[in-house]
């Protein structure tokens, strides 16, 4: 099998090189804990199938999920599509463990009642 796995800070210097980064988590998992990055590129896995067309074909893709392991199925998908794609390894938890930047719910000081899940 093809090791498409890379270490976080990996992951930052392909961005700096115009990578992107695709995170696949459904939004459930998005809502209380994503990367602090503007140009993160959200398709939840579910909608993969229908939203595939949005990935740049003439970019490398860096796939992030919870801790790596769906991502990698999807990448190799992508691999057999043509694309130049690579899974963050250990997923947001590797993000996190590299102490890259993170945002949660509960540093927003935001008063409505969607964040505060009413």
């Amino acid at each position: 099998m093809i090791d498409l796995h890379i270490p976080a800070t990996d992951v930052v210097k392909l961005i700096e090189k115009d990578a992107v980064l695709v995170d696949i988590r459904e939004g459930f998992e998005v809502e209380n804990v994503w990367i602090d990055r503007a140009d993160v590129l959200r398709i939840p896995y579910s909608e993969f199938d229908q939203r595939e067309k949005e990935l740049p074909k003439n970019k490398t893709l860096i796939l992030c999920c919870a801790a790596g392991l769906l991502s990698e199925a999807v990448a190799l998908q992508l691999k057999t599509e043509g694309y130049t794609v690579y899974v963050l390894q250990d997923g947001l938890i590797g993000w996190k463990n590299a102490n890259l930047p993170l945002k949660t719910i509960a540093e927003i000081n935001c008063k409505c009642k969607c964040c505060q899940g009413e």
